[in-house]
């Protein structure tokens, strides 16, 4: 998956794996929120 990302953007391996993988963190907080959200929303 993160070689997807990583032709999508054009760049391989960039100056470092801190910058790709803070991003990654960060989308996974986003999907947990979102999905936390839904979850909630359906189930009131």
């Amino acid at each position: 998956m993160a070689d997807a990302m990583d032709r999508k953007h054009g760049r391989r391996r960039g100056p470092g794996p801190a910058k790709g993988s803070r991003r990654l963190a960060v989308l996974v907080v986003f999907v947990l929120v979102v999905l936390a959200v839904a979850a909630f929303a359906l189930t009131r």
